[in-house]
């Protein structure tokens, strides 16, 4: 699946050349057209290309669309750099840290920012949310003020190192609303804290298994599972303890 033929070898070597040359998008062109016969091979060579051009969002896209299988698969079925591709952790450093400060795990961390932007720090959603943690700038105000930031302006929201200080500090503030289970504080993080709360308070549960299975929005319910998942699969790739 992911060794090239020797034409589409020929096609690597043509699509580093025009990636070297700075013409990105011929490049790209490239490597799908050679997707027409071997998908996963030519995904995994996008998502290289990607990653060197520092836009590991565009890898995780190209992964997901040439290779959309590859989570019903073990972690040992598929190279590792595929998973690293998959599920890369830029900016680590400041993740750590700020992750360290809240006293987070940034492996689940890495989960959220993944779901949430696929790692994009010009990501703005739907609801006008910005970056890699998806604060709104009416969040990010409040925020940087509870933080003793001065200056906030929600373009500093595009700033990798601003948008994690301010994110993972939002998180640590669910994460203590709900007695530090993460379940909840995710879906309140997805669905806001008012039905995260409601939906504790009604919902009928023996664990927190029990409780992501009855949130009434397929969409969080999802989002909760999702994130749980991926941090796990972060955790095996990179090494850390479990989260408590």
């Amino acid at each position: 699946r992911f060794a090239p033929s020797s034409e589409i070898k020929a096609r690597f070597e043509r699509a580093r050349m025009l990636d070297s040359a700075a013409v990105d998008d011929l490049a790209a062109a490239e490597l799908r057209f050679g997707a027409r016969t071997q998908p996963e091979a030519c995904g995994l060579e996008l998502a290289r290309l990607a990653a060197q051009r520092s836009a590991p969002e565009q890898g995780i896209r190209y992964l997901k669309r040439y290779a959309p299988g590859y989570l019903f698969g073990t972690v040992e079925s598929l190279p590792d750099e595929f998973w690293r591709l998959a599920f890369p952790i830029p900016y680590r450093q400041d993740l750590e840290q700020h992750s360290r400060e809240n006293e987070l795990d940034p492996f689940t961390i890495a989960a959220l920012i993944r779901q949430e932007s696929e790692w994009d720090p010009r990501a703005i959603s739907r609801a006008k949310a910005y970056g890699l943690t998806q604060v709104l700038p009416s969040t990010g105000r409040e925020l940087s003020r509870r933080l003793g930031l001065s200056g906030f302006r929600s373009a500093m929201l595009f700033e990798p190192e601003y948008n994690l200080r301010l994110g993972t500090y939002h998180f640590k503030n669910l994460l203590k609303a709900f007695d530090n289970r993460w379940e909840p504080a995710l879906a309140a993080y997805n669905a806001g804290k008012s039905r995260a709360d409601r939906w504790l308070a009604r919902i009928t549960y023996r664990d927190m298994a029990e409780f992501i299975e009855q949130i009434p929005f397929s969409e969080t319910r999802n989002y909760v599972q999702v994130v749980i998942r991926n941090a796990d699969i972060y955790r095996r790739l990179y090494g850390a303890p479990a989260r408590n």
